[in-house]
């Protein structure tokens, strides 16, 4: 499609390339693939992870606009420091839409968890055109977690405006089939109901692996022979990383078996500090890699893991399953049943799914997986199958489309 006939559309999400976490990158790989039918610009903020590369302002990357406004760059780690940054760029973005032309077409994810509630304010005034991707629910994840009473002044008034914001959207995108049913249920005369897309991931990437088998086992002086269980993304709050740790601690005498932990979050330095006061010699924790070498990494798993607190089934979805498909690797999922991940997992028969808190039953699968190899053989090409079949990121991106263009 030629530039001049292709739509604007304004993106509007906190992180966006060059961030290695797992929103600023699903969100760029999906961009990506629709800077040939749109002409796109992001409005992001400043990032926080890539500290020694300077990031201009405004720059071309593959097409997309990137913008980047002004933010705090505190780490995201500490909590306050996380929602400076939030608060900054969002204020810096209500600036920036107010210059934008009325009516524009604008695609606002959930991150950070209030964004889609700026439109609330800038949609009277300039009459956007918006649909609304939901990584995350809130406020129910706030109450889910204790944080807020459904009772309170405070969540009725942020519920009510929500309900105002789905309503007003051109479309409501959910990643989850347990997460649609939640916001369908929503006390709104839907103009268009919710729709569920798969959550995607860079499958291409993925299948591309440039380094050797045992490149990462022998850059982290893993044994070439061991069964490796492997965790890569976000060690959040949201993730049941205590059951993942106290699994290794149940396997400490299987020397055969090691734990990897790649990625950054709010629960990797208590993770290290269970394994110091457990003296565990059998995980190993490392930051991201480059994006390029994701597919490496993952092929270098004989397992991998995922997982999502029980309090928050339905109000989002870990993004690393499918990539752990499409790498090929069988899945054990420390998730609900009914979740959407235990749903991938079972109609593609691809791993298993285990209680997010039941280290045990955790530990049983592993030891499984290791002694029945043909098993996990059958859970690999299942995987790559169903990656194929129905989680190309290419064939969202065409069904993502269609929705952007409504």
């Amino acid at each position: 499609m030629t530039a001049k006939h292709r739509k604007k559309l304004y993106v509007w999400c906190q992180f966006f390339y060059p961030e290695l976490i797992s929103t600023g990158q699903v969100i760029t790989e999906l961009f990506e693939r629709l800077s040939d039918r749109f002409e796109i610009e992001v409005h992001c903020a400043q990032p926080t992870l890539e500290k020694s590369v300077k990031i201009s302002p405004v720059l071309d990357y593959r097409g997309i606009k990137v913008v980047r406004l002004w933010s705090c760059t505190l780490p995201k780690i500490w909590l306050l420091g996380k929602l400076l940054n939030q608060f900054t760029y969002s204020a810096s973005l209500i600036c920036k839409a107010l210059t934008l032309p009325n009516g524009s077409r604008i695609n606002v994810f959930t991150d950070p968890f209030f964004l889609p509630l700026l439109l609330y304010i800038l949609q009277p005034i300039k009459k956007f055109k918006y649909t609304i991707t939901l990584f995350d629910l809130y406020p129910e994840t706030i109450s889910n977690h204790n944080l807020l009473s459904k009772n309170s002044l405070f969540y009725k008034l942020w519920d009510h405006m929500t309900n105002i914001v789905y309503v007003k959207a051109c479309h409501v995108i959910t990643i989850g089939r347990c997460m649609q049913e939640i916001v369908s249920k929503r006390p709104i005369h839907w103009k268009r109901k919710p729709v569920f897309i798969p959550i995607w991931c860079d499958t291409d990437n993925i299948r591309r692996k440039t380094l050797p088998r045992n490149y990462f086992r022998e850059l982290w002086n893993v044994e070439k022979d061991a069964f490796l269980v492997g965790y890569s993304g976000n060690l959040a709050k949201f993730h049941p990383i205590e059951t993942f740790m106290e699994a290794a601690n149940l396997l400490r005498d299987h020397e055969d078996i090691k734990f990897i932990f790649v990625g950054e979050g709010a629960k990797k330095k208590e993770s290290q500090s269970y394994c110091e006061k457990n003296h565990l010699s059998n995980c190993h924790f490392q930051t991201y890699v480059e994006r390029g070498d994701l597919g490496s990494l993952l092929a270098s798993f004989d397992c991998g893991l995922v997982g999502l607190n029980p309090e928050q089934t339905g109000l989002s979805v870990p993004s690393k399953t499918i990539a752990l498909m499409t790498a090929g690797v069988p899945i054990i999922a420390c998730v609900n049943e009914g979740s959407e991940t235990s749903l991938m997992i079972q109609e593609n028969d691809c791993g298993y799914q285990c209680p997010p808190t039941d280290s045990t039953k955790l530990a049983k699968f592993i030891l499984k997986l290791k002694e029945d190899r043909k098993q996990g053989k059958v859970f690999e090409e299942n995987a790559v199958f169903a990656a194929s079949k129905s989680y190309q990121i290419t064939d969202i991106a065409n069904i993502y489309a269609n929705y952007l263009r409504a």
